[in-house]
Parts: structure tokens; sequence; C-alpha cells
């Protein structure tokens, strides 16, 4: 008689993949204690190369799990139209800005996730304690970000969307979800009123049940060869792909 996978099987598997997450969590929290004794542009990078690195091996497990096609690229930059306006940005005088599109200009995405059924551009920050989020901005460490992580996701979908529309399923936008994802010990406080579900929030321990949730077939499949490809090809620069 064939053995079959039992309801504790199942229940010990999820518990040693939460065991994974949690362990990550704790050598993020140790990593980004070391990075706040850096300062300026150095303590950025560090915290951002930091953040992006336990976020992927956070979607790692997703990848294992799943058990289908799945291609994680970290710090992904490709060219992207100078005829498309770029970030929105606060200035330090309290006014809002539109960058404006520039030739020879890259957009850069920190993780890619390309599944058979969707295409995950997340946003990563390395942010830890109160984060408040609202329908205008992003505010942590007792200030409004300069830039707001749900902006810079939403301009990653519109560059995105411009240059790889002809390798979607009848070009449809909805195969791409835009996801921004916070790997600090933090709290959010999210009180918008629209965009919730068109730009979800995840935390470090939330990354992976926030992906499954969109996970889904949807009409058609994504031909995950011709999306990386197509990516590889017009990359200018990319830190790791994980295929």
């Amino acid at each position: 008689m064939k053995n079959t996978p039992t309801g504790f099987y199942y229940g010990w598997r999820v518990f040693i993949l939460l065991q994974g997450v949690i362990f990550i969590i704790a050598q993020i929290d140790k990593l980004l204690n070391d990075m706040s004794k850096l300062r300026g542009r150095e303590a950025g990078a560090g915290k951002g190369a930091i953040g992006e690195a336990a976020a992927l091996q956070i979607l790692a497990l997703y990848k294992k799990r799943i058990g289908r096609r799945c291609v994680l690229i970290q710090s992904y930059a490709y060219p992207h139209a100078s005829n498309i306006e770029g970030n929105i940005k606060l200035n330090p005088d309290g006014c809002f800005i539109h960058e404006p599109g520039k030739p020879g200009t890259d957009d850069e995405i920190d993780i890619v996730m390309v599944t058979d059924y969707r295409i995950f551009l997340i946003e990563v920050k390395a942010y830890s304690g109160k984060i408040k989020v609202n329908d205008i901005w992003t505010h942590h460490a007792n200030q409004w970000d300069e830039k707001s992580a749900i902006c810079q996701a939403e301009k990653h979908g519109r560059h995105f969307y411009h240059s790889f529309y002809d390798i979607l399923p009848d070009g449809e936008h909805d195969y791409i979800k835009l996801i921004t994802a916070f790997t600090g010990s933090c709290v959010i406080e999210d009180t918008r009123t629209m965009n919730k579900n068109y730009i979800p929030i995840a935390i470090a321990n939330d990354i992976n049940r926030i992906i499954s949730i969109y996970d889904k077939p949807g009409k058609y499949g994504i031909d995950v060869d011709a999306v990386i490809k197509k990516m590889l090809e017009s990359k200018t620069s990319v830190e790791s792909v994980l295929m």
C-alpha cells in the first residue's frame, strides 16, 4: 500500500518553513543593528542590500514550497522609456515633484519574481520601527520619506509594463503584481483608503502569504521562459538570478 502524506507531515513542513523565516528575520535584525552604526549613503546602500538579500531568502522558501516554475531576479536594471515620468519625490520644502523621464536612464527593481501565473515586482525596504502609510506618502524614523515606497512600486509597474507588455497574455497588465515589502522588525499603520489591493504591503514574515494570495491561475499562463529571455536580453545589470 502506498504511503500518503498525513496532516502531521504537512504541519511539520509548514513548521520547518516558518522556522526558516524566523531565522532569516533574526539575521536581518542583527545586520540592521550593525548598519545603524553607519551614516549617510553607506548606511543606505548597506541596508538596501541587506533588505533585498533577506527578501530573496524568504521568497526562495516560497519557490521551494510551490514546486512549479518560479524564477527570482535580484536588483534587475533595464533602460526605461524616456517619455514616461519617473518617481515622485518630496522636496525639503514639502513640495512633491514628478521626476521627468531622462534618456539613457535605467529603472532598477529590487526583486522580480516570475511564476507561471504572475510577474511580481517587489520594492524592498529595510525599515524598522513604526511605519505610517497613507494615501499620499510614507513616514518612518520620525520623518516623511524623500521617496515613498508605494510610489516607487507604482513607478516600476508603469515602466515594466511599457517595456514588456508584448510578452504578457493579451497584453493584460493584471498579470503584473506590485508589492512593497518591509524586511526589518516593524509595525505598519496603513490608513490608505485606496490602492491597498493594487499595491499590498508585506512585512518579512508575511511576504510569502501575500504572494500566495495573488499567485493564482488567470485566464492564461505566463510563458516564464519568454519573460526571462527578454528580461535578460534587456538588462543593463542584475545582482543574481535563481532559476
